[in-house]
Protein backbone atom coordinates (compact mmCIF):
# COMPACT_ATOMS: atom_id res chain seq x y z
CA UNK A 1 0.00 0.00 0.00
CA UNK A 2 1.13 3.42 -0.79
CA UNK A 3 -1.18 4.81 1.36
CA UNK A 4 -1.92 3.83 4.67
CA UNK A 5 -5.01 4.47 7.90
CA UNK A 6 -4.70 5.19 11.25
CA UNK A 7 -6.83 6.56 13.89
CA UNK A 8 -7.34 10.51 13.02
CA UNK A 9 -5.67 12.85 15.33
CA UNK A 10 -5.56 16.37 15.58
CA UNK A 11 -2.01 16.42 14.63
CA UNK A 12 -3.24 14.94 11.17
CA UNK A 13 -5.50 17.98 10.80
CA UNK A 14 -2.75 20.13 11.40
CA UNK A 15 -0.95 18.27 8.57
CA UNK A 16 -3.79 18.43 6.51
CA UNK A 17 -5.21 21.67 6.12
CA UNK A 18 -2.88 24.03 4.64
CA UNK A 19 -3.38 21.26 1.38
CA UNK A 20 -7.11 20.73 1.44
CA UNK A 21 -8.28 20.86 -1.60
CA UNK A 22 -10.03 23.88 -3.22
CA UNK A 23 -13.59 22.21 -3.53
CA UNK A 24 -13.69 20.62 -0.06
CA UNK A 25 -12.09 24.29 1.57
CA UNK A 26 -15.02 26.16 -0.11
CA UNK A 27 -17.83 23.86 0.66
CA UNK A 28 -16.42 23.76 4.76
CA UNK A 29 -16.78 28.05 4.10
CA UNK A 30 -20.33 28.25 2.74
CA UNK A 31 -21.45 25.55 4.91
CA UNK A 32 -20.27 26.44 8.37
CA UNK A 33 -17.97 29.61 7.74
CA UNK A 34 -15.19 27.21 8.64
CA UNK A 35 -11.13 27.80 7.33
CA UNK A 36 -9.92 24.16 6.47
CA UNK A 37 -8.28 23.79 9.80
CA UNK A 38 -11.37 24.71 11.91
CA UNK A 39 -13.71 22.38 9.88
CA UNK A 40 -10.78 19.34 10.39
CA UNK A 41 -10.88 20.29 13.92
CA UNK A 42 -14.81 20.06 14.58
CA UNK A 43 -15.08 17.01 12.27
CA UNK A 44 -12.63 15.51 13.94
CA UNK A 45 -13.90 16.27 17.46
CA UNK A 46 -17.21 15.43 16.61
CA UNK A 47 -16.70 12.43 15.09
CA UNK A 48 -16.97 8.86 17.38
CA UNK A 49 -13.22 8.14 18.16
CA UNK A 50 -13.42 5.31 16.56
CA UNK A 51 -14.83 6.56 13.24
CA UNK A 52 -12.13 8.97 12.51
CA UNK A 53 -8.84 8.00 10.14
CA UNK A 54 -6.41 9.87 8.67
CA UNK A 55 -5.16 8.41 5.32
CA UNK A 56 -1.49 8.89 5.22
CA UNK A 57 1.04 8.61 2.09
CA UNK A 58 3.37 6.10 2.73
CA UNK A 59 6.54 8.04 1.13
CA UNK A 60 5.97 11.62 2.53
CA UNK A 61 3.91 11.36 5.71
CA UNK A 62 1.86 13.52 4.32
CA UNK A 63 -2.05 13.34 5.25
CA UNK A 64 -3.89 12.58 2.23
CA UNK A 65 -7.66 12.93 3.72
CA UNK A 66 -9.37 12.73 6.81
CA UNK A 67 -12.36 11.16 6.96
CA UNK A 68 -15.09 9.90 9.93
CA UNK A 69 -18.66 9.66 11.36
CA UNK A 70 -20.69 11.50 13.96
CA UNK A 71 -23.96 11.28 15.30
CA UNK A 72 -26.22 13.48 13.47
CA UNK A 73 -28.72 14.08 16.18
CA UNK A 74 -28.94 13.98 19.72
CA UNK A 75 -31.23 10.90 20.69
CA UNK A 76 -30.94 9.53 17.09
CA UNK A 77 -28.25 6.56 17.16
CA UNK A 78 -29.46 5.22 13.87
CA UNK A 79 -28.14 8.60 11.72
CA UNK A 80 -24.71 9.61 11.11
CA UNK A 81 -22.67 11.92 9.62
CA UNK A 82 -20.20 10.76 7.17
CA UNK A 83 -17.36 13.21 5.96
CA UNK A 84 -14.26 12.94 4.30
CA UNK A 85 -11.64 16.01 3.42
CA UNK A 86 -8.83 15.38 0.94
CA UNK A 87 -5.57 17.24 -0.72
CA UNK A 88 -5.52 16.82 -4.10
CA UNK A 89 -2.39 14.27 -3.11
CA UNK A 90 -5.58 12.02 -2.88
CA UNK A 91 -5.78 11.75 -6.65
CA UNK A 92 -2.51 9.76 -7.06
CA UNK A 93 -4.00 6.85 -4.89
CA UNK A 94 -7.42 6.49 -6.90
CA UNK A 95 -7.56 2.57 -6.62
CA UNK A 96 -6.58 2.59 -3.08
CA UNK A 97 -8.52 5.44 -1.80
CA UNK A 98 -11.81 3.64 -3.31
CA UNK A 99 -10.81 0.23 -1.61
CA UNK A 100 -10.17 1.80 1.67
CA UNK A 101 -13.43 4.65 0.87
CA UNK A 102 -15.42 1.41 0.52
CA UNK A 103 -14.28 -0.68 3.59
CA UNK A 104 -14.75 2.48 5.89
CA UNK A 105 -18.66 3.02 5.01
CA UNK A 106 -19.18 -0.61 5.40
CA UNK A 107 -17.11 0.25 9.16
CA UNK A 108 -19.58 3.03 9.67
CA UNK A 109 -22.71 1.62 8.48
CA UNK A 110 -22.32 -0.71 11.22
CA UNK A 111 -22.42 1.41 13.86
CA UNK A 112 -25.44 3.68 11.40
CA UNK A 113 -28.00 2.39 9.39
CA UNK A 114 -28.62 5.64 7.78
CA UNK A 115 -25.17 8.08 6.58
CA UNK A 116 -25.89 11.35 5.55
CA UNK A 117 -24.54 14.78 4.71
CA UNK A 118 -25.09 18.11 3.09
CA UNK A 119 -22.70 18.31 -0.29
CA UNK A 120 -22.31 21.65 -1.62
CA UNK A 121 -23.29 21.58 -5.97
CA UNK A 122 -20.27 23.05 -7.06
CA UNK A 123 -18.11 20.04 -5.54
CA UNK A 124 -18.56 17.92 -8.39
CA UNK A 125 -15.95 15.33 -7.20
CA UNK A 126 -17.19 14.65 -4.09
CA UNK A 127 -20.75 14.33 -5.47
CA UNK A 128 -19.61 11.50 -7.94
CA UNK A 129 -17.45 9.59 -5.52
CA UNK A 130 -20.50 9.45 -3.27
CA UNK A 131 -22.92 8.02 -5.76
CA UNK A 132 -19.99 5.44 -6.54
CA UNK A 133 -20.36 4.99 -2.86
CA UNK A 134 -24.39 4.16 -2.96
CA UNK A 135 -25.23 7.34 -1.51
CA UNK A 136 -28.20 9.04 -3.30
CA UNK A 137 -29.56 12.44 -3.22
CA UNK A 138 -32.47 12.81 -1.34
CA UNK A 139 -33.03 16.80 -1.09
CA UNK A 140 -31.90 19.83 -2.55
CA UNK A 141 -31.39 22.72 -0.28
CA UNK A 142 -31.29 25.93 -2.76
CA UNK A 143 -29.83 27.96 0.36
CA UNK A 144 -27.82 25.91 2.85
CA UNK A 145 -25.07 26.96 5.46
CA UNK A 146 -23.88 30.57 5.89
CA UNK A 147 -22.81 30.94 2.23
CA UNK A 148 -26.70 30.33 1.86
CA UNK A 149 -25.65 28.20 -1.51
CA UNK A 150 -27.11 25.27 -3.22
CA UNK A 151 -26.26 22.33 -1.20
CA UNK A 152 -27.43 18.68 -1.67
CA UNK A 153 -28.53 15.87 0.97
CA UNK A 154 -27.16 12.61 0.12
CA UNK A 155 -27.88 9.32 2.14
CA UNK A 156 -26.51 6.04 2.21
CA UNK A 157 -28.85 3.21 4.33
CA UNK A 158 -28.06 -0.07 5.12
Amino acid sequence: MRITVEPAEEHHARNLSPRLRASDAAEVMASDGFSPDEALVHSLGASDRDLAWAAIEVATGNVVSMFGAAPMYAGNEEIGAAWLLSSPDIDKYHREAWTLSKRHVDLMHDRYPVLTNFIDVRNVTSLRWLGRLGFEPVRFHPFHGVGRLPFLKYESKR
